[in-house]
């Protein structure tokens, strides 16, 4: 039933895209990760909060010849991508989530003065809102920069480089290791390398901080809302755990924007006008 569900969502999604019309589109298809699998796997790398979107596996039945260059270890390689990618997307959607929660909060905690002219957020709610709002701010630049980063490393400069070298190529042979290196160069430009292990390590436990405040946002009720100190402390431990994996991760960025590799743009984007020099990381 689940794989049905996920091949009606993914028909809907080719739908309304750009390959609506590509008949090589409807050997695409997405399976779920066996929990015994997932489960194993979660242990391993010492996550187990990840979302349960992280089975989804993006699948695609390559015919022959191009079983020959799309090989069972190259789909793999592009699933994984694609796992990742969802999880931003998904973070996307929980920051939009927070933002809306917070509009919704911040209306119904104002109060009227006197004259039922203006209205203005009680001395409680005011700092703590604000506090919140800085933790939107931060996340939304984080997201915003590495998602852009992500897209444009894979949809553009890798895929830049793979067409070049493909227009060159005289036989399959050449194709084929033409590929081999695009894929090589996706899985690096997507930092899923093993010496990019820890970055993409901290940038996991930042999404997953965004999907823990949203989470914890949920919990505020009326009448008390920002009031509710346990919730409250809740939020700000997330905000501040969050903020520390971001500005340590600012750190090793920096230490390598001199050696000249792709992660220096990634570098000079999240450090756009100095905004993490001025939370002074």
């Amino acid at each position: 039933e689940s794989r049905n569900v996920l091949q009606s969502l993914l028909r809907t999604a080719v739908k309304g895209s750009s390959c609506a019309e590509d008949p090589l589109a409807d050997n695409l298809s997405l399976q779920m990760v066996p929990f015994e699998i997932f489960s194993k796997s979660a242990a391993s790398d010492r996550n187990p909060q990840r979302h349960s979107l992280d089975r989804v596996m993006l699948q695609y039945a390559a015919d022959w010849p191009l079983s020959l260059v799309l090989t069972p270890a190259a789909l793999s390689h592009y699933s994984e991508i694609f796992t990742y990618l969802l999880r931003l997307r998904r973070a996307g959607f929980a920051l939009r989530d927070v933002w809306l929660g917070l509009k919704a909060i911040d209306k119904a905690t104002q109060i009227s003065n006197r004259t039922g002219s203006r209205r203005f957020l009680s001395p409680v709610n005011a700092p703590r809102l604000r506090q919140l709002e800085l933790f939107l701010r931060e996340a939304m630049h984080f997201h915003t920069i590495v998602t852009a980063f992500m897209n444009t490393q894979l949809l553009v400069v890798a895929w830049h480089k793979f067409t070049k070298e493909l227009n060159l190529a005289q036989d399959l042979f050449e194709i084929q290791n033409a590929h081999a290196r695009y894929v090589a160069d996706c899985i690096s430009r997507s930092m899923m390398r093993d010496d990019h292990k820890q970055l993409r390590h901290i940038i996991n436990q930042a999404l997953q901080a965004i999907l823990d405040f949203r989470s914890h946002l949920d919990r505020l009720s009326a009448p008390a809302y920002l009031e509710d100190d346990l919730v409250y402390l809740h939020l700000q431990q997330t905000h501040q755990a969050f903020r520390q994996r971001t500005q340590f991760m600012y750190r090793m960025l920096k230490s390598v924007a001199m050696q000249g590799t792709h992660l220096a743009s990634l570098f000079v984007q999240l450090n756009f006008n100095n905004f993490y020099d001025q939370m002074h990381c």
